[in-house]
């Protein structure tokens, strides 16, 4: 990742490109960490970011406990890295400006307001609107919204002849992978 820093006036203005990930995250944090406590805003530009890991969203979370929303921004999200805010929930946590974002036709693109959907009922609003829009990639595997969704259905029928119902209490315990995801959207349904 690259990070340019321009100032004017009491306001920083930082864009960055490329990947935001566990390699970026330290430069990032290392840059962060110079910007003087009394700066007014701190703009984050990610019109030239093609993904963001949870690496690079703790480090957007570390600076907005800094300098708080209300002098912290993000601007200029891709549709495509907005879904990984939205499918986390820091599209919530984040004091993401724009409103729209442009996709590679340069076709406006609204962003959804998922607050009222439970998270089966996400996942199902998700496969409905595009099934095979790719959602995860694992171990250089992509797998589609309706991937997920299918084996999420197999696990949660299988949690079911187990005797796991409505109110059951489930732990998921395991390493990052899809098995981990689609078994969290298995124990939701």
């Amino acid at each position: 990742m690259v990070i340019s820093k321009t100032m004017s006036g009491n306001k920083i203005i930082l864009s960055l490109s490329g990947r935001f990930d566990t390699g970026a995250a330290p430069e990032f944090r290392q840059v962060v960490s110079k910007i003087p406590d009394d700066t007014e805003l701190v703009t984050v530009d990610f019109r030239d970011v093609l993904y963001i890991s949870s690496a690079g969203l703790r480090e957007l979370l570390i600076c907005r406990k800094r300098f708080r929303e209300e002098r912290m921004e993000v601007i200029n999200v891709s549709s495509s890295v907005y879904e990984i805010f939205e499918t986390t929930g820091f599209d919530t946590l984040i004091p993401i400006k724009d409103t729209v974002c442009e996709i590679t036709d340069n076709t406006p693109y609204e962003i959804p307001d998922y607050t009222d959907y439970s998270i089966s009922s996400f996942l199902d609003h998700r496969v409905k609107q595009s099934p095979d829009k790719m959602a995860i990639v694992y171990a250089d595997e992509p797998y589609s919204w309706m991937d997920i969704d299918t084996g999420a259905n197999i696990m949660a029928s299988d949690l079911s002849l187990l005797g796991v119902k409505k109110g059951s209490h489930v732990v998921l315990c395991g390493i990052n992978s899809i098995n981990w995801v689609m078994a969290f959207y298995a124990i939701q349904k």
